[in-house]
């Protein structure tokens, strides 16, 4: 029967163009048609009676129709049934209880939905769905924060901070998550073979193409599934309390992680230490003052002035306090919504008047990098090797886009610390990319982006023989401990509230990258130029590669030979480093060779000179 999806499609309308009257008239004509057929179009328009009751303050009516739902697909009979639509309904109860202060059962309905989003989070294969279903979770995570988070101001209990740590965690980098958890295994795995075998099966699916038929993508689906529980990657489990705790102690001393989740106005900060983790909150009046930040930052021509206004109007972001009284070196941040967009250390400590060089930045007091989730730490397993891969287009055989002058120079000095293969103008392919980027330590591409909004999988870069987009980068296999991407905009891309921003970098580091350093604005070439040679350097004396990018930063701004015009933060501080870091040895030359040879030699003279003598004496 149509007339349920007519129903449902005027009260769609209606709801468009605000007449919230006209929308519940059709959307009961529809569920009473549903009652009658059992349609499932029905659970889909008490679905939307809820939220209009939400909407207009009606709690109590809303869980009415929340719990049609139930009835409506049998869960009230069989509490085993898993379906979108209860998720969505647990999630609408749970919003109405919060509304109406009672957050014990605004917590359990929460706990339900979230059992539901799980479910389909597991069982899905990656596309736009998931993305959806993650955005449904981040929605339902949010009312449970808001919940513990009442609990917590009226009890103290720890319990409720660390159950809404783990709500914030899970709320954000879903796909990247488990895709993280999915590396980790598959690189331990002792069934090679199989491990092969899925690998040619995502590539096949990546590939496969409409014309042939929903049928061709529903069997390497099911090959993919049955796979995927040979190796063991089937009913992972998600973040929980054992896994804080975990990670808590993983923290060095003199570190702090702070974890952001941002919930319509209010800006929860997790203060994660060894010993320790504080909660607290900071009002968002206005999120544009953040994009005003950004856009200050990424602009040339603005001046010092812009910069302090756009500076002094931002949130209290850190907890300064406890930086200034404590011991704390290194700052981890695991930002989230519009704090993707600032960029921490180059907030400013303190001013004096003159030029860029007056401004004193936190990157001067402090090491930080940056962090998708809990789970992106040390998500790799190390290997002691190092093996470098660089490649750079030609972009003056690719007339739409302008030459990278500096790509030759900066491949050949990395390459020269750390030894490996370069792929320069028409060897620097996708083919090449797919055929030896899985084995490389040291990933860096010297490229043209693209960012785009549009779809997770519309950002790209350009290689000589095409364009590489994000979901073909998903299909990479990589083993890569530090993947470099001197690219412009690599970290934007569309953003999806469950899981971020799903840009090149984070495609990357989904792909199994153990750190990625990205930029966020357009770069200037010869800027970058200069700190990618500070920082390599101090990579190849063994710094860890966030410590060396950070080193590389204040080794820009303390030179003399950089103008004050040249100090702007556009010129260095949109270069970000996501991961812990990681450590290479600079390649070494086989000197004990040549040693060998040189005491072979003296050896040799030595004895033709004890002969000699010999002979002299007959």
């Amino acid at each position: 029967m149509l007339l349920p999806y007519y129903y449902v499609n005027q009260s769609n309308y209606s709801l468009a163009i605000e007449d919230d009257a006209q929308a519940e008239f059709f959307l009961l004509k529809c569920v009473s048609l549903a009652e009658k057929t059992n349609d499932r179009k029905g659970a889909d328009a008490y679905l939307s009676l809820a939220k209009l009751s939400l909407k207009q303050n009606k709690n109590q009516q809303g869980l009415v129709y929340a719990k049609k739902i139930i009835t409506l697909l049998g869960a009230d009979k069989d509490p085993l049934i898993k379906d979108p639509y209860l998720l969505q309904s647990y999630a609408i109860q749970a919003k109405a209880f919060l509304a109406l202060s009672n957050y014990e059962e605004a917590l359990l309905n929460c706990n339900k939905a979230e059992n539901q989003s799980i479910l389909f989070q597991q069982q899905y294969l990656f596309n736009e769905s998931k993305l959806h279903i993650g955005e449904l979770r981040r929605e339902n995570l949010e009312t449970g924060i808001m919940a513990l988070y009442s609990q917590y101001k009226y009890s103290g209990k720890k319990q409720y901070l660390e159950q809404a740590l783990i709500y914030a965690n899970r709320a954000k980098s879903n796909v990247l998550n488990e895709r993280l958890t999915s590396s980790k295994l598959l690189f331990s795995n002792a069934n090679k073979d199989a491990v092969s075998l899925r690998i040619k099966l995502i590539f096949r699916l990546n590939e496969c193409k409409k014309e042939e038929g929903d049928s061709e993508v529903i069997i390497l689906r099911n090959k993919l599934d049955s796979l995927n529980q040979v190796l063991g990657l089937q009913g992972q489990t998600p973040f929980v309390l054992k896994d804080l705790k975990k990670f808590q102690s993983s923290l060095k001393e003199e570190s702090i992680c702070i974890e952001y989740m941002v919930v319509d106005t209010l800006i929860f900060r997790f203060d994660i230490q060894r010993n320790k983790i504080e909660w607290s909150t900071e009002l968002l009046k206005n999120p544009a003052v953040i994009f005003d930040f950004y856009d200050i930052l990424r602009t040339p021509g603005s001046t010092i002035q812009e910069f302090v206004n756009a500076s002094s109007k931002l949130p209290v972001l850190l907890p300064f306090d406890l930086l200034e009284n404590s011991n704390i070196q290194e700052i981890n941040v695991i930002p989230d919504g519009v704090l993707n967009y600032v960029v921490f250390d180059v907030i400013p400590s303190s001013i004096k008047s003159g030029g860029w060089n007056n401004i004193h930045y936190l990157a001067e007091d402090y090491l930080f990098s940056y962090q998708f989730s809990m789970q992106s730490f040390g998500s790799q397993l190390e290997r002691s090797a190092v093996n470098y891969l660089g490649l750079a287009p030609d972009y003056d055989k690719l007339k739409k886009w302008a030459n990278l002058k500096n790509s030759t120079e900066t491949l050949e000095q990395a390459q020269g610390y750390f030894g490996g293969k370069s792929y320069f103008g028409i060897e620097a392919t996708k083919k090449n990319l797919q055929q030896f980027g899985p084995n490389a330590d040291i990933l860096h591409l010297y490229t043209h982006g693209v960012s785009n909004d549009s779809s997770y999988d519309a950002s790209h870069i350009i290689l000589q023989d095409g364009e590489l987009h994000v979901d073909e980068i998903l299909a990479l296999p990589l083993k890569s401990r530090l993947c470099l991407l001197t690219a412009c905009e690599v970290g934007l891309g569309k953003e999806y509230k469950g899981e971020g921003i799903t840009s090149v970098a984070w495609a990357f580091k989904a792909a199994g990258a153990e750190n990625v350093i990205q930029s966020i604005w357009k770069l200037n070439e010869q800027s970058s130029y200069q700190l990618m040679n500070y920082f390599f350097t101090h990579l190849a004396k063994g710094t860890n590669s966030s410590e060396s990018l950070i080193k590389a930063k204040r080794q820009y701004l303390a030179s003399s030979d950089i103008s004050d015009r040249l100090k702007h933060p556009y010129y260095w501080a949109g270069i970000m480093h996501y991961g812990e870091g990681a450590v290479f040895t600079q390649k070494t030359q086989d000197w004990w060779k040549f040693g060998l040879v040189g005491v072979f030699l003296f050896l040799i003279s030595f004895i033709l000179v004890k002969y000699k003598k010999k002979d002299s004496n007959f």
